[in-house]
C-alpha cells in the first residue's frame, strides 16, 4: 500500500504491482514500520518536515540529534516566529537551529542541559529525549497512569512522558519481549518520524 502522500506520482507498473517512479531506495519497502512516515514528512505541507540524507537515501538507521529533532518540531509546528533573543550558547553557530533553538526555549519543549546553557545540537538524541520533546509539544498532558516500562525508573524527567506516549499509542517500547522501552537507546531518523507521524 502506498501512502496517501504518494497518491499523486507518476507510478510505474510491473506486473500487478505499482511502483512510484520516484521514491527513497532504502525507504521503498511497504513492509517498515518506517515507510508511511518517512514520505509523510517529506511530503509534510504547508511545511516540509525532512528531507533525505541525498537524492535517494533517506538513511532510516542513522541516528538523530538533538538539534535535528528540535527542527522537526519547529517545522511541524509551522515555523512559528518567537519574540526574543536568547539561544543556547551551543548553538549560535548552526543556522539551520536558530528559529528552532528559540522555539524549543520559549515553547518549553526544551531547556538543554541542566545547569548549564548548552543544548548539545550534535549530541544524539535518545528514546526517551524525544518522546519528552513531543509530550512537551502536546502541552504535557498528565498520563492516567504510569508506564509499565521495565527501565523506566520512577522520579525521572521522561516517566510522565513515556506514559502519555504508551496510553496514546505513540509507542509500545521495544517489542522485544522484554518490557523496555529503551531508555538511553539512541533514536533513528526512521524511529523518529514514526513517533512524529503517529
Amino acid at each position: 500500500m502506498r501512502p496517501a502522500c504518494l497518491s499523486s506520482l507518476t507510478v510505474a507498473k510491473a506486473g500487478d504491482t505499482e511502483t512510484p517512479e520516484w521514491m527513497f531506495g532504502d525507504a521503498a519497502d511497504d513492509s517498515r514500520y518506517f515507510y508511511e512516515p518517512v514520505y509523510w514528512a517529506y511530503f509534510h505541507k504547508p511545511v516540509q518536515i525532512t528531507t533525505g540524507t541525498s537524492h535517494t537515501q533517506f538513511s532510516p538507521d542513522k541516528n538523530v540529534t538533538r538539534g535535528q529533532m528540535v527542527t522537526f518540531l519547529y517545522r511541524l509546528a509551522g515555523e512559528p516566529e518567537e519574540e526574543g533573543s536568547k539561544t543556547f550558547d551551543d548553538g549560535r553557530s548552526f543556522q539551520i537551529l536558530c528559529k528552532s533553538n528559540l522555539m524549543g526555549c520559549f515553547q518549553r519543549i526544551t531547556t538543554g542541559y541542566y545547569g548549564t546553557n548548552n543544548f548539545g545540537p550534535d549530541d544524539n538524541c535518545t528514546r526517551e529525549q524525544i518522546v519528552t520533546f513531543l509530550w512537551r509539544y502536546a502541552d504535557t498532558p498528565a498520563p492516567a497512569k504510569s508506564a509499565s516500562f521495565t527501565d523506566a525508573k520512577a522520579g525521572t524527567y521522561y516517566l510522565d512522558a513515556l506514559s502519555w506516549a504508551a496510553e496514546n499509542g505513540i509507542t509500545v517500547g521495544l517489542n522485544d519481549g522484554t518490557g523496555r522501552f529503551g531508555v538511553g537507546h539512541t533514536c533513528t531518523r526512521g524511529m523518529c518520524v514514526t513517533f512524529l507521524y503517529i
